[in-house]
């Protein structure tokens, strides 16, 4: 398995953020039993903020299931139902005790669920997520609003992939593979936004940036990225960096497509020399 974060894909691809960590065969499984579901999509009634961009996302965006807005403590109804599934926020805590030694295992993601194991968010887990993007702190919308749509898109277009292709236990990597890095080369004519406070000081030496990576580069603030996501500009793309800090993407701003995803060079922050990497992928 090659651990990572593409909306986490499988347990045992390197794709931890898009696909959960699932495994190949458990998400062919797990498909067809939310194929059929009506989505709840779990709003807070704290955090308007989140609710409102959530809602223009799935109103605009989504397609893959029917959907039905709740808020939170409606959840209860619905949480043995499995005609409904649900994107909720999760942010549980569980202990795990293994030889020697108890492990925290601390969940920090938007994930698409089946229901039926309750509302309470200990019950699930990311490889009981089918979809999922993983966060510093998912409850800390300021963070990630500024994106949360190209999060959406991208989570929406990955559920089409895994409906639209005849995937199997042996063909799902490779066509994974093509699903996350076969676009790369738009990006020779598209301006990528990298979030200014998610590089380190180094790479924020605009001049060296745009020497390693060679093609047209920016560092931007929050705004300009959520003017690009609102705007659905054609002509940007938008780097996001697994908050465990072991792969990262490049996302379009329109429609969140999946550009380019890889795994950094040594865990940590990225360095000059992951965006000369990109270019690499981007010129093949």
């Amino acid at each position: 398995m090659r651990q990572f974060f593409l909306f986490s894909l499988l347990a045992l691809l390197s794709y931890p953020t898009l696909t959960a960590q699932n495994g190949r065969l458990r998400a062919l499984e797990e498909l067809p039993k939310i194929k059929g579901t009506t989505t709840l999509i779990v709003l807070y009634p704290e955090d308007e903020v989140y609710n409102k961009t959530i809602t223009r996302a799935i109103d605009l965006y989504w397609d893959f299931t029917e959907v039905k807005f709740v808020q939170v403590d409606e959840l209860r109804e619905y949480a043995f139902d499995t005609q409904y599934s649900m994107l909720v926020r999760n942010n549980s805590e569980r202990f795990v005790q293994r030889v020697g030694r108890t492990d925290r295992i601390q969940s920090n993601h938007l994930a698409l669920y089946l229901c039926g194991k309750g509302d309470n968010m200990m019950n699930y887990t990311g490889k009981d997520a089918l979809t999922q993007w993983l966060f510093p702190d998912v409850m800390d919308t300021q963070a990630f609003q500024f994106k949360l749509i190209t999060i959406v898109q991208s989570m929406n277009n990955y559920l089409n992939f895994l409906d639209g292709n005849k995937l199997t236990e042996i063909n799902f990597e490779r066509k994974l593979d093509e699903f996350t890095n076969k676009q790369a080369g738009e990006l020779k004519e598209m301006t990528l936004y990298v979030h200014e406070k998610e590089v380190t000081e180094k790479v924020r030496d605009l001049e060296k940036l745009k020497k390693a990576y060679g093609f047209e580069v920016q560092l931007v603030d929050k705004e300009a990225i959520s003017k690009a996501v609102f705007s659905q500009d054609a002509k940007v793309a938008i780097l996001h960096l697994d908050p465990r800090l072991r792969t990262y993407y490049i996302l379009s701003a329109k429609g969140g497509r999946i550009l380019l995803h890889q795994e950094v060079n040594e865990r940590g922050h990225l360095k000059l020399k992951d965006f000369a990497a990109m270019a690499k992928q981007i010129k093949r």
